[in-house]
């Protein structure tokens, strides 16, 4: 018999894979499996192309009970759960071991656990497998599945891998770090750090390379096409408005967004290529060439002894209230008060267990805007109460870096690089094409700083996840509506096909949540014995 027609229950499905060897995005051949010629009720297709496989692979031809986007994005998801859970309860010991400022068994405990739960996310995504297919060790670049009433039209999605070391801040090999980028009026001094109403460059041409692609796949990601020139115009008294539309921007953090921006919608050159930008500054970071006054570098930088009314600190325009705090800031109240602003200000502050010295950070790259009452304002948070500075901080500004990672080395190409801070002179002295340190593979809760940092890649390992499971869910969405269009199709129960038992998983994360729990019981007996009411509180919370 003909074909069936598309006013019959006529599907199309087509697929392409990549290499397992390589991450990037390679050309894929799309081969149609065809239509049943048989004359029976049962939708049939037909294999005749290696990888993915939704069906019995020792037979040409397969039914299947419902359309292989649903088959793909269920089973997908299912392990993505596993996936998730996984990742909750290693994201709970990290915070507990970042709150926990001991170095004693009970830190090695949680390292341990730690890296029970790592082995058993590696162990899920090499095992979730549908058909004989890996869903999730990165080897699927692209799937695409079509359907048709009259004219083809098709859907794809991206394969994702859920491997440790894909999963985290800087998925990847290599990483590189540039300087801070420039700002416009500095001619003297650090780059990146300067007082007064400065603004920042713009970035007209700057093109990313990976080794081992074809050099002709360098991509400028100010092209018009991306989006044009990456300019942050903003004068440093518009970031310092609240009510300013550019109030909490910084061109390195436009930099990192415009390269995972474009990376997110399917530029092939750019698929394995993220980027984060972050903005550090502590009293190490200013010369004398910097601002107004001068600086001695003899004396020392921590927090001394003292107190601030309201205005006497400003950051990003907001004003910190009044606080009294301790030498070194030992009782946490300076902290405590700035952190008070961090939904407004973007702005973290926290002490150097060592040095006492005041560090404050903007996870996001945004520009940091400090402003000081007077000297003595200045000295008591950043010199030591002594005379380290000679002149108050007057909107000064600081920028912040770019940290790009990938599967092979990175080269930056064009004009515009050293005002991103990822010229040849910026990284040599920074980090260029280093080992990746910022993924949930690196996991090491040893010391509280540590423990800090691996919560931050965890969380956003758990965005990735979520992220892709709502792709899965709009994609099997759009197919089930689809398929209600073209009416009924025969469906039968489909067998679990699928390469790990959820049991078994679901038995190994009990395991290591009863001996994770068992822990936060033992601390919070030792909390209460040291009467210790806020550990205790925050053990069993």
């Amino acid at each position: 018999m003909p074909l069936i027609t598309p006013t019959s229950s006529s599907v199309r499905a087509y697929s392409g894979v990549s290499s397992k060897d390589s991450n990037t995005s390679s050309s894929n051949s799309l081969t149609s499996r065809q239509l049943p010629e048989e004359d029976d009720d049962a939708l049939r297709v037909h294999f005749d192309y290696a990888l993915p496989t939704f069906g019995d692979t020792s037979k040409s031809t397969s039914i299947f009970p419902s359309h292989p986007a649903t088959v793909f994005a269920n089973a997908t998801e299912q392990f993505l759960n596993q996936t998730g859970n996984a990742l909750e309860q290693l994201k709970a010991v990290a915070i507990r071991a970042a709150a926990d400022k001991t170095t004693g068994p009970g830190r090695k405990e949680l390292n341990y656990d730690a890296e029970q739960l790592v082995d058993l996310l590696d162990n899920i995504a090499e095992n979730a497998i549908l058909d004989n297919q890996q869903l999730l060790d990165g080897s699927i670049s692209e799937v695409s599945f079509q359907v048709s009433l009259s004219e083809p039209t098709q859907k794809s999605i991206r394969g994702f891998n859920a491997s440790t070391e894909a999963l985290g801040l800087q998925p990847g090999d290599k990483q590189s770090t540039g300087d801070r980028t420039q700002l416009q009026e500095s001619v003297s001094g650090n780059q990146g750090v300067q007082e007064g109403n400065a603004r920042t460059n713009i970035l007209s041409d700057i093109s990313i390379y990976v080794k081992n692609q074809n050099i002709n796949e360098a991509i400028n990601i100010t092209d018009q096409k991306f989006g044009g020139l990456l300019q942050n115009v903003a004068n440093t008294s518009s970031i310092t408005d609240p009510t300013h539309d550019d109030f909490g921007s910084g061109l390195a953090k436009d930099l990192a967004s415009r390269v995972n921006t474009i990376r997110e919608f399917g530029e092939s050159t750019l698929t394995n290529i993220y980027a984060t930008a972050n903005t550090l500054f502590n009293s190490g970071d200013i010369s004398s060439s910097d601002f107004s006054g001068t600086v001695d570098t003899s004396i020392d930088k921590n927090v001394s002894l003292g107190s601030l009314d309201r205005g006497d600190l400003s950051i990003n325009g907001i004003n910190v209230d009044k606080v009294t705090f301790l030498e070194n800031d030992a009782a946490g109240t300076l902290v405590y008060a700035i952190n008070a602003l961090t939904p407004m200000t973007g702005v973290v502050a926290s002490t150097d267990i060592n040095t006492g010295e005041l560090n404050l950070e903007a996870s996001d790259g945004r520009d940091i805007v400090i402003n000081t009452s007077t000297t003595e304002t200045t000295n008591l948070l950043f010199g030591g109460g002594e005379s380290r500075f000679t002149q108050n901080f007057n909107d000064l500004r600081v920028s912040g870096r770019v940290t790009l990672s990938a599967n092979d080395e990175l080269s930056f190409f064009g004009s515009s690089k050293s005002r991103a801070g990822l010229d040849e002179f910026s990284l040599d002295g920074t980090e260029e094409n280093v080992s990746t340190t910022n993924t949930v593979r690196d996991t090491n809760l040893e010391t509280q700083t540590n423990a800090k940092s691996a919560a931050l890649n965890i969380s956003q390992a758990i965005q990735q996840v979520d992220d892709y499971k709502e792709k899965l869910s709009a994609l099997r969405s759009e197919f089930q509506s689809t398929l209600q269009a073209f009416g009924s199709i025969y469906q039968q129960p489909r067998e679990n096909n699928t390469g790990i038992s959820s049991t078994a998983t679901a038995s190994k994360l009990a395991e290591i949540s009863r001996s994770i729990m068992q822990q936060r019981i033992d601390t919070a007996v030792q909390a209460q014995a040291n009467a210790d009411s806020k550990q205790v509180l925050f053990y069993l919370r």
